[in-house]
């Protein structure tokens, strides 16, 4: 039960107030006195932030010898659009069992999807006085699950279309050499996951040497049917013209295209399978049986065909615990999983009702709720299922819903005792809640009570949790405690496996009240695939609306006699069932004209809502990390100022700027490097061997801190998961100078990408929406919508169009007062659709989103547009959160943001569109920087990741300013730039950071290309290429020199470089200007091979002789800027397209061409291409405006990164026996 310790009695208030005010004004319990009431230990759970924590399956085998509590499913009538019932009946209740009736009890709920959130139905926390909280953090992220399944189902879609694109660009041969390269001794292996494949293939040979050229070819080609795949892109947002798009229109494509769409992230089978997974072993098994389509051969295709598995495992391992949360009256929550209920089960996950059912023990409660059908006999559904009006989302509820109509009510019932009846098939006991409302007359709830009654309910129960929270729901309490304490029979199923899929179909069907059922081709060629391949045997899980018990939403009541129309069938073979999609059921919703994001806002002043060296991934897994608060302890950090997320990160909250306002500041050290060498996407050169920067960044840190006694934070930038999987791998540093644990730096950390990712989608989804709103409706009907009527019928504007109406010019307050011409400017942004500029983002590499066309969909009434993706560090969100100072800076930032412009050239911005507070809320714990560790010991804050190609490449301002405050005067924050970028906008003194593989390509050398090994002359001394190469860190020397700091060169010693090679770089560098140069082996000895560089990094600091200098000043044109960076590039002039030269025109007359510059080009070379006589190109001409810089586009640099033949998540996997990540690099 819950204790007097966390039971809070609520002062109720009527009418109730709105459920973000009394979500606000209640002080949740620390999370930790939530879980000691239900016995669990500190050991079984980790903490993120103050009120939410991960339970650990490991609590199952703790208590797998104890008894379980009584499991109760709270389901409904079919429900009306506005969503009123379920959930906060299902909290009412556990607040009544728990508060009132002394019960042990565990409410099980989804984990909502964002969509909704901010499309028409809003959060999913339950209502009034019957809620979790904190409501934001329940609707917004949570902990990262749902960004995760995204993440990883994405990964898995673009691992498809890489290989498809393999396979048809190369020979057996070549695709073979390239999924085994050789390592440097020139032998060739199998990755751990390609054994599955070689066991599914009956082929017994371990190494690759051995296989025939028949074996290799049934090996290496997969041969995917393009017209087979039913593996779809998802995104968390409500975004209808993703629903059918053509992707693979670039040219580097070379032809590809096909037709393909996006899902909302719930309805991934990765979801379902979170959702039915029992452990993590499980869940590897079902991951890797997903079935992504057919070979042309028919047979069915799986993720660890495509050598995905492991890696999809490796992003999925913290979802699989579950989310501890409270509820308003202090009663235990377990949040998990969310699949979509038209899709999948709509459930909430088995692992956290197996948790629950033993927290609570014998004679205690496990209370849950199953998705959609779901309303608990509102009153309004009842009404509509008896023929009354019907109810939209938007506009005032007809008066046949708030005025007495008994005759309605009891007509409506029969949708009620329908699902009564079918409920009662399966051997369960119903109790029916009969949530009363204030528009609820006693008659009415009494004839909901007879009917109930009537229909064979065990008993039937007036509620009024909503308005009265646990209180109100005390009867209905006593009732499902006797419910559950009188069962009489064993659950029963309503059909068995063994017979066929229409048999199946069929049966369930007529339930709804069909007298037959009705398959396209489509459907029946799908039957008869899955029958073939043996999956008939899974149960079935209809795909359809929720609004009706047919396939025709309008059709209410229990209606009778129709024929099913099966459209399609679908299968998810790793979570266990075959969907048909039942009518036009969508699997991607759509926003509406006014979605909710209008009202979402954010209080910025309390931030309320409104080799000799083992792998890297072994030494990472070899340290026990220490708790974060000791790292934390030594910062003088006070638990006040952060928030844990597990036990070895916590976000730093900016609130500790304020208390260290007075205090002086720290030396501030920038690693930079030289151009470096490329690892690329195949035979396509994209990204470096990495060895260096991070690396030295880290290694000098544990030479200052742990050897030399100095106060030292690093700060970095927070990686992309797209190059994790994808070329380069983990980017944490390497050897024995790494932060950790390594895998949650690289994989999702605190979950600030996803945020960046699902603003960012969120604003694209509401520029597409307004221009398929405006093309459909007079202006009086969109003003209409866009500020409709209250109960009262009177309209008001949202707190963020008064920003629009200020832009405007207009002062009036009431939308009534507007004239025709001010509701026509105010209500349509006439948006251009070939001026926008912002693209949807992901964090994977991607190459078939680069271009694609979106609005193929009918819904859509023809509005196609080209578009494309970036990788989500190109967002300008993700710039926007390195350079803010604080959440309001954020909002003023995000609404500021230019999407467009409108036919008559005018800028149009986020805040236009109305999203500018929503982007706020679901970036305002992102701003926090994330506090970490390295192998010494060290603190870290991460922080931001912008992409230094089209951003500037360094972590956050908030980030570099609360670890100067921290290490006071004297201490030092060592912060790295992106790629070989100097920064030139704070007090900067840079280490250009390099190594003698690069120096020697820079000379001459080799190319260097991914999956080979290196030439000899990357393993051999060659001084005279070396000095060659030297060339190249001069100009990086005589860059940054003059910006007047000190340049200090850390020389990255290899057990392959010789003493006359790092001699030959030394004095290069000193002849070159710079201050010291000294050769380190942090790589392979820690914070010890770095003890000389700390030194000469302490003396630059110590020695600084003139202030900070810019390339140019603000006021000169758009063209001089880019001239002046072009020419200290080496370039002799520049050369614009016609695009540029028309966005430059367009910039200067909106007057931003007063803003820095920051240029979009390769990190391979000083020049779009060639290293010295050239012309440098500038294809296009962008702007970040929130974010406050304008970035050319030069030559042919991409915002998408591609897969390589062979990417890094071969060798991803998890140990399923101890959760730990293996092969991370």
């Amino acid at each position: 039960m819950a204790s007097s310790k966390t039971v809070r009695k609520l002062q109720v208030v009527s009418p109730v107030p709105a459920d973000i005010d009394i979500a606000n004004s209640v002080e949740p319990l620390h999370i930790s006195e939530i879980a000691q009431e239900l016995n669990l230990k500190p050991n079984h759970y980790d903490l993120y932030g103050k009120y939410k924590a991960k339970v650990l399956l490991s609590v199952l085998d703790e208590l797998e010898g104890s008894a379980d509590g009584y499991y109760v499913v709270v389901g409904g009538i079919t429900p009306t659009p506005l969503g009123e019932g379920k959930s906060t009946t299902t909290v009412g209740l556990c607040q009544a069992l728990g508060a009132f009736l002394d019960k042990k009890v565990v409410t099980c709920l989804r984990q909502p999807s964002q969509g909704p959130t901010f499309g028409i139905k809003g959060g999913a926390a339950g209502g009034g006085y019957s809620q979790v909280i904190p409501m934001d953090e329940f609707n917004l992220h949570l902990t990262g699950d749902i960004h995760a399944i995204t993440a990883a189902n994405n990964l898995l879609a673009a691992a498809i279309d890489t290989r498809i694109f393999h396979e048809a660009s190369q020979s057996d041969k070549a695709l073979f050499n390239r999924l085994c390269p050789p390592n440097k001794e020139g032998e060739r292996s199998f990755s751990n996951i390609m054994f599955r494949r070689l066991k599914k293939l009956g082929i017994s040979k371990t190494k690759p040497e051995d296989l025939t050229p028949e074996e290799i070819n049934r090996f290496a080609r997969l041969d995917i049917d393009p017209a087979s795949i039913t593996w779809r892109r998802v995104m968390d947002v409500n975004d209808r013209f993703l629903r059918k798009i053509t992707i693979g229109q670039g040219p580097e494509e070379k032809g590809m295209v096909r037709e393909t769409g996006f899902d909302i992230s719930v309805a991934s089978e990765i979801m379902a399978v979170l959702a039915l997974t029992t452990s993590l072993a499980d869940m590897r098994e079902r991951l890797g049986k997903m079935v992504i389509g057919n070979s042309k051969a028919g047979d069915p295709i799986t993720a660890d065909d495509l050598g995905v598995g492991g890696a999809l495992t490796v992003l999925m391992k913290d979802a699989i615990n579950p989310t501890l949360m409270q509820t308003l009256e202090g009663t235990p929550v377990l949040v998990h999983a969310g699949p979509f209920a038209n899709i999948a089960h709509g459930n909430s996950s088995i692992v956290a009702d197996k948790i629950a059912l033993k927290l609570v023990g014998p004679g205690g409660f496990v209370v849950t709720e199953a998705g959609f059908g779901a309303d608990i006999g509102a009153e309004k559904a009842l009404k509509m299922h008896g023929g009354g009006p019907q109810v939209v989302a938007g506009k005032p509820l007809d008066h046949a819903y708030l005025n007495e109509n008994v005759a309605l009510v009891e007509a409506g019932c029969v949708n009620l005792a329908r699902h009564i009846a079918n409920t009662k098939a399966y051997g369960a006991n119903v109790v029916v809640a009969v949530n009363m409302f204030a528009t609820d007359s006693k008659a009415e709830l009494n004839a909901v009570r007879n009917a109930a009654m009537a229909a064979g309910a065990f008993d039937a129960v007036v509620c009024s949790h909503h308005a009265h929270g646990g209180k109100g729901a005390v009867d209905l309490g006593i009732a499902v405690q006797r419910a559950c304490e009188n069962v009489t029979q064993p659950l029963k199923f309503l059909y068995p496996l063994d017979v066929s899929i229409k048999e199946k179909i069929d049966t369930i069907a007529r339930s709804y009240g069909a007298s037959g059922v009705e398959y396209s081709e489509e459907a029946e060629k799908q039957i008869e695939m899955y029958t073939g391949q043996g999956f008939s045997g899974l149960p079935i899980c209809m795909a359809k609306t929720q609004y009706s018990f047919s396939h025709n939403a309008a059709e209410k009541g229990a209606p009778t006699g129709f024929i099913l129309p099966i459209r399609d069938v679908r299968a998810s073979i790793g979570a266990g069932f075959i969907y048909p999609l039942v009518g036009t059921m969508s699997t991607m919703p759509g926003l509406p004209t006014r979605p909710c994001f209008y009202e979402i806002d954010v209080d910025t002043a309390t931030g309320k809502v409104a080799s000799p060296v083992p792998a890297d991934i072994d030494i990472a897994n070899s340290v026990e990390p220490l708790h974060i608060s000791e790292i934390a302890q030594e910062l003088n950090l006070k638990p006040n100022h952060y928030d844990l997320y597990g036990k070895y990160k916590a976000k730093v909250l900016l609130s500790v700027l304020d208390e260290l306002e007075g205090s002086a500041d720290g030396y501030y050290v920038v690693v930079g490097e030289i151009t470096r060498t490329p690892l690329g996407e195949g035979e396509i050169t994209q990204y470096p061997l990495g060895e260096g920067k991070s690396t030295t960044t880290v290694g000098l840190c544990q030479a200052l801190g742990a050897f030399l006694d100095k106060k030292v934070v690093t700060c970095l930038r927070q990686p992309l998961q797209g190059p994790t999987f994808g070329i380069r791998g983990g980017a944490a540093g390497g050897g024995y100078s790494q932060v950790i644990p390594m895998d949650e730096f690289n994989l999702h950390l605190t979950g600030d990408i996803h945020a960046i990712t699902a603003a960012n989608n969120l604003l694209a989804a509401a520029i597409d929406t307004r221009i398929f709103h405006e093309a459909s409706q007079s202006d009086k009907a969109l003003f209409n919508r866009l500020c409709p009527p209250n109960k009262e019928g009177e309209r008001s504007f949202s707190n963020i169009m008064f920003r629009r109406l200020r832009k405007l010019g207009i002062s009036k307050t009431k939308p009534e007062d507007l004239t025709p011409e001010e509701i026509n400017r105010f209500a349509r942004l006439d948006i251009d659709p070939a001026s926008i500029t912002w693209r949807r983002v992901m964090d994977v590499n991607d190459r078939f989103l680069r271009k694609i066309t979106i609005g193929q969909g009918p819904e859509e009434k023809g509005m196609v547009r080209e578009t494309g993706f970036d990788i989500s560090v190109a967002s300008e969100i993700m710039a926007v959160l390195a350079l803010t100072t604080s959440l309001a800076d954020t909002r003023e930032r995000v609404g500021k943001m230019v999407i467009g412009n409108s036919k008559a050239g005018d800028p149009i911005t986020a805040d236009d569109l109305g999203v500018g507070g929503a982007l706020t809320v679901l970036m305002k714990d992102a701003i926090n920087p994330t506090l970490m560790q390295t192998l010494e010991g060290t603190p870290v804050l991460v922080h931001a990741g912008p992409f230094a190609n089209i951003a500037h490449g360094n972590s956050s301002i908030v980030a570099d300013k609360i670890a100067l405050k921290l290490v006071g005067p004297g201490g030092i924050v060592v912060t790295e730039a992106g790629f070989g970028a100097d920064i030139g906008a704070e007090k900067f003194m840079n280490i250009k950071c390099r190594y003698i593989r690069a120096l020697k390509m820079h000379g001459g050398g080799p190319q260097v290309v991914a999956g080979k090994p290196l030439d000899h002359a990357y393993l051999n001394e060659n001084v005279a290429l070396v000095e060659a190469g030297c060339v190249n860190l001069a100009r990086h020397i005589a860059n940054t020199k003059a910006y007047g700091v000190n340049v200090v060169v850390a020389v990255n010693m290899f057990a392959t470089d010789s003493e006359a090679e790092l001699n030959a770089v030394r004095i290069a560098a000193m002849a070159a200007g710079a201050f010291d140069a000294v050769v380190c082996s942090h790589h392979a000895h820690g914070g010890k091979g770095a003890v000389d560089l700390g030194i000469a990094v302490q003396r630059a600091c110590e020695n600084v002789t003139q202030p900070l200098k810019f390339l140019y000043p603000s006021d000169v044109s758009i063209k001089e800027k880019i001239d002046t960076i072009a020419r200290s590039y080496g370039a002799s002039g520049v050369e614009y397209s016609e695009e540029a030269e028309k966005q430059i025109k367009m910039y200067t007359r909106q007057g931003f061409s007063g803003l820095p510059f920051c240029m979009a080009k390769t990190q391979h070379s000083f020049s779009h291409n060639a290293p010295t006589g050239f012309i440098l190109p500038i294809r296009d001409v962008r702007a970040s405006i929130g974010a406050g810089f304008i970035y050319p586009l030069v030559g042919t640099i991409s915002t998408m990164l591609g897969l390589p033949t062979r990417p890094c998540f071969y060798e991803i996997d998890g140990d399923t026996a101890t959760g730990r990540v293996l092969g991370l690099s």
